[in-house]
């Protein structure tokens, strides 16, 4: 009837506006990314922990359980604590969201002492693993970057914006992420930060 129909059409129009919303939240944040952030003194390990604690219950809510390796005398990096803390929550979510119906993510922190150059600093960097047993991910769809392009998604409601900025939030950080997936075994997100960056950049 008229009032049914009401309601739905209600309903639908909520689901449009909170979309639309999500989309211009996210699209903020992705032009707001710069490198003129400011750099402090961080400990990954404190600021893994503060995001874990952040989404435990959306992580419990579908029966999404964390695996943690950190490894021994992991150094302070510099970089920017709301930035790094993005990252973390975008690729714990996105992992999340990959097991619907439950699974497991590994987290692993590693100090690296050398390896290539990553831009202007040295070959030491952290290395933070996030691996998920979800369904995993084409392997048409790792070519060409395409992953992290702005708006391209494989979920239903998403925006197509969350790992775009999250890569621009890593190369802020000059550091870089790559992916390795199997299908019906899971992903791998890998992101390699180095552990000083432009000394005019740090504060304290």
């Amino acid at each position: 009837d008229d009032k049914e129909f009401i309601v739905r059409a209600k309903e639908k129009m909520t689901a449009v506006v909170e979309r639309l919303q999500d989309i211009t939240d996210q699209l903020r944040s992705y032009s707001r990314v710069s490198r003129s952030g400011e750099f402090n003194t961080i400990n990954i390990i404190e600021a893994l922990e503060d995001v874990l604690e952040l989404v435990n219950y959306q992580l419990a809510k579908v029966n999404v359980r964390v695996e943690k390796s950190y490894g021994t005398n992991i150094p302070d990096i510099q970089a920017n604590a709301s930035h790094l803390k993005q990252i973390f929550m975008n690729l714990i979510l996105n992992a999340c969201q990959a097991m619907a119906e439950g699974g497991l993510i590994k987290i692993s922190v590693e100090y690296h002492q050398s390896g290539r150059k990553m831009d202007f600093v040295s070959g030491e960097h952290i290395q933070i693993a996030f691996q998920d047993t979800g369904p995993g991910i084409p392997p048409e769809l790792l070519q060409d970057g395409k992953l992290f392009k702005p708006f391209f998604t494989t979920k239903e409601k998403g925006t197509g914006l969350g790992l775009s900025i999250t890569k621009k939030l890593i190369e802020e950080h000059s550091g870089e992420i790559k992916v390795d997936s199997q299908i019906d075994v899971g992903t791998t997100f890998t992101i390699k930060l180095p552990l000083k960056q432009e000394q005019e950049q740090v504060i304290g």
